[in-house]
Protein backbone atom coordinates (compact mmCIF):
# COMPACT_ATOMS: atom_id res chain seq x y z
CA UNK A 1 0.00 0.00 0.00
CA UNK A 2 1.22 3.46 -1.47
CA UNK A 3 -0.24 7.05 -1.25
CA UNK A 4 -0.13 9.60 -4.06
CA UNK A 5 0.85 12.89 -4.17
CA UNK A 6 -2.90 14.18 -2.79
CA UNK A 7 -2.75 11.35 0.16
CA UNK A 8 -5.33 8.91 -1.04
CA UNK A 9 -4.05 5.48 -0.68
CA UNK A 10 -3.75 2.86 -3.19
CA UNK A 11 -3.34 -1.00 -2.91
CA UNK A 12 -1.40 -2.77 -6.00
CA UNK A 13 -3.78 -5.53 -7.88
CA UNK A 14 -7.17 -4.48 -6.84
CA UNK A 15 -8.48 -3.99 -10.25
CA UNK A 16 -9.60 -0.46 -10.09
CA UNK A 17 -7.12 1.58 -11.00
CA UNK A 18 -5.11 0.87 -7.38
CA UNK A 19 -8.03 3.07 -5.49
CA UNK A 20 -8.86 1.53 -2.21
CA UNK A 21 -12.36 0.29 -1.83
CA UNK A 22 -13.31 3.03 0.54
CA UNK A 23 -11.78 5.93 -1.86
CA UNK A 24 -13.98 4.20 -4.72
CA UNK A 25 -17.26 4.62 -2.56
CA UNK A 26 -16.69 8.31 -2.48
CA UNK A 27 -15.93 8.87 -5.70
CA UNK A 28 -19.73 7.86 -6.63
CA UNK A 29 -21.07 10.31 -3.97
CA UNK A 30 -22.05 13.57 -5.58
CA UNK A 31 -21.65 17.37 -4.40
CA UNK A 32 -24.19 18.21 -1.21
CA UNK A 33 -24.27 21.90 -1.97
CA UNK A 34 -26.99 22.47 -4.73
CA UNK A 35 -28.59 19.59 -3.11
CA UNK A 36 -28.86 21.36 0.45
CA UNK A 37 -30.04 25.01 -1.88
CA UNK A 38 -32.55 22.78 -2.90
CA UNK A 39 -34.08 21.34 0.12
CA UNK A 40 -33.87 25.30 1.96
CA UNK A 41 -35.91 26.20 -1.22
CA UNK A 42 -38.28 23.06 -0.65
CA UNK A 43 -38.27 23.98 2.71
CA UNK A 44 -39.55 27.53 2.12
CA UNK A 45 -41.82 27.15 -0.49
CA UNK A 46 -43.48 24.68 1.84
CA UNK A 47 -43.27 26.74 4.91
CA UNK A 48 -41.55 23.01 6.54
CA UNK A 49 -39.51 22.33 9.26
CA UNK A 50 -36.78 19.52 9.29
CA UNK A 51 -39.38 17.06 10.79
CA UNK A 52 -42.01 17.61 8.27
CA UNK A 53 -39.56 17.78 5.21
CA UNK A 54 -38.12 14.44 6.15
CA UNK A 55 -41.53 12.64 5.89
CA UNK A 56 -42.15 14.35 2.43
CA UNK A 57 -38.83 13.26 1.43
CA UNK A 58 -38.64 9.64 3.08
CA UNK A 59 -35.61 10.25 4.57
CA UNK A 60 -34.92 9.94 8.15
CA UNK A 61 -35.25 13.59 9.91
CA UNK A 62 -31.52 12.77 11.33
CA UNK A 63 -30.38 12.52 7.47
CA UNK A 64 -31.98 15.89 6.08
CA UNK A 65 -30.93 17.57 9.74
CA UNK A 66 -27.42 16.94 9.30
CA UNK A 67 -27.21 17.90 5.01
CA UNK A 68 -28.48 21.42 6.44
CA UNK A 69 -26.74 21.92 9.52
CA UNK A 70 -23.93 19.12 9.79
CA UNK A 71 -22.54 17.62 12.53
CA UNK A 72 -20.11 19.88 15.15
CA UNK A 73 -21.44 22.52 12.41
CA UNK A 74 -19.59 21.12 9.69
CA UNK A 75 -22.06 20.71 7.01
CA UNK A 76 -21.38 17.30 4.43
CA UNK A 77 -19.66 17.90 1.53
CA UNK A 78 -21.31 15.07 -0.28
CA UNK A 79 -24.28 12.63 -0.15
CA UNK A 80 -24.72 9.58 -1.21
CA UNK A 81 -26.46 9.05 -4.49
CA UNK A 82 -29.96 7.70 -2.87
CA UNK A 83 -30.45 10.92 -0.68
CA UNK A 84 -29.73 12.96 -4.04
CA UNK A 85 -32.25 11.06 -6.33
CA UNK A 86 -35.05 11.28 -3.18
CA UNK A 87 -34.09 14.88 -2.64
CA UNK A 88 -35.12 15.69 -6.52
CA UNK A 89 -37.71 13.23 -6.74
CA UNK A 90 -39.57 16.40 -4.89
CA UNK A 91 -40.27 19.83 -6.30
CA UNK A 92 -41.40 23.08 -5.01
CA UNK A 93 -44.95 22.80 -6.47
CA UNK A 94 -45.24 19.68 -4.95
CA UNK A 95 -44.68 20.66 -1.36
CA UNK A 96 -46.66 24.26 -2.11
CA UNK A 97 -49.69 21.85 -3.10
CA UNK A 98 -50.08 19.23 0.32
CA UNK A 99 -52.70 21.18 1.47
CA UNK A 100 -55.07 20.51 -1.47
CA UNK A 101 -53.84 16.99 -1.43
CA UNK A 102 -54.97 13.72 0.24
CA UNK A 103 -53.48 11.15 2.18
CA UNK A 104 -54.31 7.81 4.33
CA UNK A 105 -55.43 8.79 7.52
CA UNK A 106 -53.72 5.69 9.20
CA UNK A 107 -50.15 7.58 9.90
CA UNK A 108 -51.75 10.61 11.33
CA UNK A 109 -53.97 8.91 13.08
CA UNK A 110 -51.09 7.20 15.18
CA UNK A 111 -48.72 10.33 15.40
CA UNK A 112 -52.01 11.93 17.14
CA UNK A 113 -52.96 8.82 19.30
CA UNK A 114 -48.66 9.09 20.25
CA UNK A 115 -48.67 13.02 21.00
CA UNK A 116 -51.32 12.70 22.99
CA UNK A 117 -50.22 9.58 24.51
CA UNK A 118 -47.15 11.64 25.65
CA UNK A 119 -49.02 14.29 27.22
CA UNK A 120 -49.76 16.89 24.93
CA UNK A 121 -53.49 18.09 24.75
CA UNK A 122 -55.77 18.36 21.70
CA UNK A 123 -55.80 22.55 21.72
CA UNK A 124 -51.71 22.14 21.81
CA UNK A 125 -51.58 19.91 19.31
CA UNK A 126 -53.62 21.81 16.17
CA UNK A 127 -51.69 25.19 17.46
CA UNK A 128 -48.18 23.10 16.92
CA UNK A 129 -49.35 21.77 13.35
CA UNK A 130 -51.37 25.24 12.42
CA UNK A 131 -54.75 22.95 12.22
CA UNK A 132 -57.96 23.25 13.61
CA UNK A 133 -60.02 20.55 16.25
CA UNK A 134 -62.09 20.17 13.70
CA UNK A 135 -59.32 18.73 11.36
CA UNK A 136 -57.96 16.55 14.19
CA UNK A 137 -61.26 15.41 15.04
CA UNK A 138 -61.84 14.21 11.18
CA UNK A 139 -59.09 11.68 11.40
CA UNK A 140 -61.24 9.65 13.29
CA UNK A 141 -64.33 9.54 11.08
CA UNK A 142 -62.50 9.92 7.69
CA UNK A 143 -59.96 7.12 5.82
CA UNK A 144 -58.56 10.52 4.10
CA UNK A 145 -57.61 13.85 5.36
CA UNK A 146 -55.38 16.89 4.64
CA UNK A 147 -51.78 15.39 3.34
CA UNK A 148 -50.16 18.69 5.19
CA UNK A 149 -51.60 18.07 8.31
CA UNK A 150 -50.28 14.32 7.89
CA UNK A 151 -47.07 15.57 7.03
CA UNK A 152 -46.80 18.23 10.09
CA UNK A 153 -48.73 15.49 12.83
CA UNK A 154 -46.31 12.42 11.77
CA UNK A 155 -42.99 15.41 11.69
CA UNK A 156 -44.08 16.55 15.14
CA UNK A 157 -44.35 12.65 16.09
CA UNK A 158 -40.71 11.70 15.51
CA UNK A 159 -39.61 14.73 17.87
CA UNK A 160 -40.95 12.91 20.84
CA UNK A 161 -38.16 11.42 23.20
CA UNK A 162 -40.35 8.19 23.06
CA UNK A 163 -40.01 7.90 19.30
CA UNK A 164 -36.71 7.97 18.28
CA UNK A 165 -36.69 4.76 16.41
CA UNK A 166 -39.33 6.23 14.29
CA UNK A 167 -36.17 8.33 12.57
CA UNK A 168 -35.45 5.74 10.40
CA UNK A 169 -38.86 4.62 9.64
CA UNK A 170 -40.16 4.84 6.05
CA UNK A 171 -43.86 6.56 6.49
CA UNK A 172 -44.67 4.90 3.29
CA UNK A 173 -48.00 6.96 2.87
CA UNK A 174 -47.05 10.64 2.72
CA UNK A 175 -43.70 10.77 1.05
CA UNK A 176 -42.45 11.19 -2.56
CA UNK A 177 -43.98 8.52 -4.48
CA UNK A 178 -47.19 9.94 -3.37
CA UNK A 179 -46.77 13.58 -4.71
CA UNK A 180 -46.14 12.74 -8.46
CA UNK A 181 -49.31 9.84 -8.83
CA UNK A 182 -51.92 10.28 -11.46
CA UNK A 183 -54.85 10.94 -9.11
CA UNK A 184 -53.85 14.22 -7.21
CA UNK A 185 -56.69 14.56 -5.95
CA UNK A 186 -57.94 17.39 -3.66
CA UNK A 187 -59.81 18.17 -0.50
CA UNK A 188 -62.75 19.78 -2.20
CA UNK A 189 -63.67 16.01 -3.63
CA UNK A 190 -63.40 14.31 -0.02
CA UNK A 191 -66.66 15.88 1.17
Amino acid sequence: MSTTGSGARTTAGTGTGGVSGHDEMDARWVDARPFRAHLRHLMSAGSLDVAEVAVVLGLPTRTVRNLLEGRAGRVPRRISPPTARRLLLVRPDDVQGLRWRLAPADEPRAALGRLRASGWSVDEVASAVGFGLEELAALDRHTHGNRLLAVRLVGLARGLPAALHDEDRDDEDLHVEDLHDESRDDVASAA
